[in-house]
């Protein structure tokens, strides 16, 4: 594909923000002396993903998010295994909730959702800004009150004008239940935002689907000796994925991956309780419960 000239600026700035966030998951400053001194090696890796998502950008303008992030994952996965399809709602509001292993979770799942509309909830992921149609359909919460209250109101004005919004429901990186198992993947379950409660309580036809994600991130990375220097939990989790990510983009198509997403049936407020944090409890039981559905199922 022949990338127009503004394009091909919205790829440099891409390629400079991708640096920086490496440098970031390596515990180290974006402007720092490393980034400044070093960031030129890992420039040209920075610069192909770039040169990915700045297609994906123009697909999802054209086409729509789940035709967007199809072609986009592919370039990393052979196949993304999903059950439940068949059950998530067409149209009106709709909240997909899941755990977050990492890599390519979003566009995975995302890719699995018959609708064009679907919008999603991430951190401060500063080179979506560079992508005008991606950036339209992100909302960011960040660890600033003001940024969180601001995407708690896009989330709800998006549900109310019937679309659908995914929701990686802890806000953080979570442990991959294909790689550090289920009972791990199950704790973290309990952390899920009660956001979700909110969003169910202000837009009340709206529609939850809990969803279960795995098979993203590579055991070997997951556990990798390289990520040791890091204190064990999320910061560990985030360096495996950038590793993983970088070993692919060092040579496209050797090793592709199969993710495995779960979708449970769709359920509403009613069917979850109104009652104060009834609906939270509920929503992590079937979270819980979907795990072991999903961790049982033979991919």
């Amino acid at each position: 594909m022949t990338i127009p000239e503004a394009e091909t600026a919205d790829v440099n700035k891409v390629t400079s923000s991708l640096v920086e966030e490496v440098f970031n998951a390596l515990g180290l400053s974006k402007t720092g002396f490393a980034c400044r001194n070093f960031g030129w090696t890992i420039k040209p890796l920075a610069r192909r993903l770039a040169v990915l998502t700045v297609p994906c950008d123009h697909d999802l303008k054209n086409y729509g998010s789940q035709v967007a992030t199809a072609n986009f994952v592919h370039n990393f996965v052979s196949d993304v295994k999903a059950r439940g399809t068949e059950t998530i709602p067409y149209e009106g509001p709709v909240i997909v909730a899941s755990n977050h292993p990492g890599a390519y979770d979003s566009f995975s799942i995302i890719s699995k959702i018959p609708r064009p509309d679907t919008k999603i909830i991430v951190s401060d992921i500063p080179f979506l800004s560079y992508l005008p149609t991606i950036k339209k359909h992100v909302l960011y919460a960040t660890s600033e009150p003001s940024s969180r209250i601001n995407a708690v109101r896009a989330s709800i004005r998006h549900l109310q004008e019937g679309g659908c919004l995914t929701i990686f429901a802890t806000g953080l990186i979570d442990p991959d239940p294909e790689v550090w198992g289920e009972a791990e993947a199950s704790q973290h379950l309990e952390h899920w935002s009660p956001s979700l409660e909110l969003f169910m309580k202000k837009v009340p036809q709206a529609k939850l689907v809990v969803t279960i994600t795995s098979g993203v991130l590579d055991p070997w990375w997951g556990k990798s000796w390289l990520t040791h220097f890091l204190k064990p939990g999320v910061d560990r989790r985030r360096l495996a994925e950038f590793g993983q990510v970088i070993s692919q983009l060092l040579r496209p198509g050797h090793k592709l991956y199969t993710p495995h997403i779960s979708f449970a049936p769709p359920v509403t407020l009613d069917d979850l309780g109104r009652g104060e944090g009834e609906a939270m409890r509920n929503m992590i039981m079937s979270a819980k419960a979907l795990l072991k559905i999903h961790m049982a199922t033979s991919w």
